[in-house]
């Protein structure tokens, strides 16, 4: 798991990636569709003065083998304290518990170092 995986989801060796090999993934991929968000997010702000990302996740019907939590939810709404508002969680929580999925919000995967949602640092608006 990660940005640049190197094992399987059994733990089994993928492959080995130098550092220059895998700065060179990060850049040509990650940090390309975060430089794409961040434009869509200027876009979107110089069009309505505001934007709103919804950060969902969702997992599959078995945990894999490394997970310490093998008690999945149906879906993980990412959300923060300084951008996601009470109300906007509660809404959303509330649209996807009526498709009868088992929501959870700010659930904190143990092998995630920053959990929350997925934020582009150069706007200070609520992300979800």
């Amino acid at each position: 798991m990660g940005v640049v995986c190197t094992r399987t989801a059994d733990g089994e060796a993928l492959r080995d990636r130098c550092d220059v090999e895998r700065s060179a993934l990060i850049n040509t991929y990650y940090n390309s569709h975060h430089n794409k968000l961040t434009r869509m997010v200027d876009d979107c702000l110089e069009q309505h003065d505001q934007c709103l990302i919804v950060d969902c996740h969702s997992f599959p019907a078995q945990a894999l083998p490394y997970e310490l939590d093998k008690n999945w939810p149906d879906i993980c709404i990412g959300t923060d304290t300084y951008h996601t508002s009470t109300e906007l969680k509660d809404r959303l929580s509330t649209m996807f518990e009526a498709l009868v999925l088992d929501c959870i919000q700010l659930w904190p995967h143990p092998q995630w170092v920053n959990s929350g949602c997925n934020l582009t640092i150069d706007f200070r608006m609520i992300f979800i």
